[in-house]
C-alpha cells in the first residue's frame, strides 16, 4: 500500500458525508467509501518484463517518474512464496535473497513500513520434501540439515536481515493436506494415467489424485514417464507413506516480519507483542 499522498490525489478531503469541515485524510476517505460501496479501491502498478533478483523492485514494478514518487512510501509490502524464485532460480540463491529484501527495504518501505513473507519451510517428511525433490531441486527425499539450510526460502530471509541489520520477527504455523480414507484403495490408478478414466464420478479420488499431482507440479505424463524415484510411481507411495504415519501430508510454514532499518522502538514493541499472541494462538 503507497502511503504518497500527493500521489494518491491530495492529502486532505473533507467529509461531506458527516455535513463537516473537518478535515480527514484520503486514507480514512477511501476507508469509508469502501464500507459504503462494498468495493476496495487498489492503487495499480504494471509489471514490466524483468528479473527481480537483479533490478530493484520498484523498476520492474513502474516506471522512472512513478518509482520516484513511491520512494519508501510503502506501509506494507506482503510477498507470498515469491522469494522461492531468487532461492530455487539462481546459482547463488543466498545473495539474490539477500538482494531483494534489500532493494525492497531500501526502496520501499517507509520508516513505518512493514514487510511480510510467507514461505513453506523445508522439513524431513513434509509437503516441501516431498515437492522439492520430485520436482528434482533437492537430491534426497528426506531433507538433510544441509538441504534445509541451504534451500529453504525462510532460513535464507532470516540470514538476510541479519546481514542486513532489519528487524526481523517469525510466527510459524502448520497446515495440512488431507486425504480421503480410500486413498490407498486407488493407488495403482493413480500411479497409471491410463487409467484414469476409471475415476469418473468418484469425487474422493479425483480429488486425492488432484492433491498428488499438485505436490510434484508436473503433468501425470511425464511422471509416469519417469522411472526413477522421481516418478509418479514413487511419489504415489511416498503420500501414501506420508498420509499413514501422519495422517495428512503436514505442510510446514512461516510467517516473516520485516521492518525499516528507520522503525522506532514502538513499533518494534507493538510487532513484537502482536507476534507473540499469534505464536501462542498456533502453537
Amino acid at each position: 500500500m503507497d502511503n504518497n499522498p500527493d500521489y494518491v490525489g491530495g492529502f486532505f478531503t473533507t467529509n461531506d458525508d458527516d455535513n463537516h469541515s473537518n478535515p480527514i485524510s484520503v486514507v480514512e476517505k477511501n476507508f469509508m467509501n469502501a464500507k459504503q460501496s462494498k468495493v476496495i479501491p487498489l492503487k495499480i502498478y504494471r509489471l514490466l518484463y524483468g528479473d527481480m533478483t537483479k533490478s530493484d523492485i520498484t523498476q520492474v514494478m513502474c516506471g522512472q517518474e512513478e518509482m520516484q514518487q513511491s520512494k519508501n512510501q510503502f506501509d506494507l509490502v506482503y510477498i507470498n512464496q515469491a522469494i522461492n524464485y531468487a532461492c530455487k532460480q539462481h546459482q547463488n540463491g543466498r545473495f539474490a535473497v539477500t538482494y531483494v529484501i534489500d532493494s525492497i527495504a531500501t526502496d520501499m518501505l517507509s520508516d513505518s513500513g512493514i514487510l511480510i513473507l510467507l514461505h513453506c519451510r523445508l522439513k524431513p517428511d513434509t509437503y516441501m520434501s516431498i515437492a522439492n525433490f520430485i520436482r528434482g531441486m533437492t537430491q534426497n527425499l528426506i531433507s538433510s540439515e544441509e538441504d534445509c539450510q541451504r534451500y529453504a526460502s525462510d532460513v535464507m530471509v532470516e540470514r538476510s536481515c541479519k546481514e542486513l541489520g532489519l528487524p526481523y520477527f517469525e510466527i510459524p504455523y502448520t497446515l495440512h493436506l488431507y486425504f480421503s480414507k480410500d486413498l490407498k484403495k486407488y493407488e495403482k490408478i493413480f500411479k497409471d494415467p491410463s487409467r484414469y478414466n476409471e475415476l469418473l464420478g468418484n469425487y474422493q479420488a479425483i480429488q486425492d489424485l488432484y492433491r498428488i499431482i499438485f505436490i510434484s507440479l508436473r503433468a501425470p505424463d511425464d511422471l509416469y514417464a519417469d522411472k526413477s524415484a522421481r516418478g509418479l510411481n514413487s511419489l504415489v507411495d511416498n503420500v501414501i507413506y506420508l498420509v499413514e504415519k501422519y495422517g495428512s501430508i503436514r505442510i510446514f510454514c512461516c510467517m516473516q516480519i520485516i521492518l525499516s532499518k528507520q522503525a522506532s522502538d514502538e513499533l518494534k514493541q507493538k510487532v513484537q507483542v502482536a507476534v507473540e499472541v499469534c505464536q501462542h494462538k498456533f502453537t
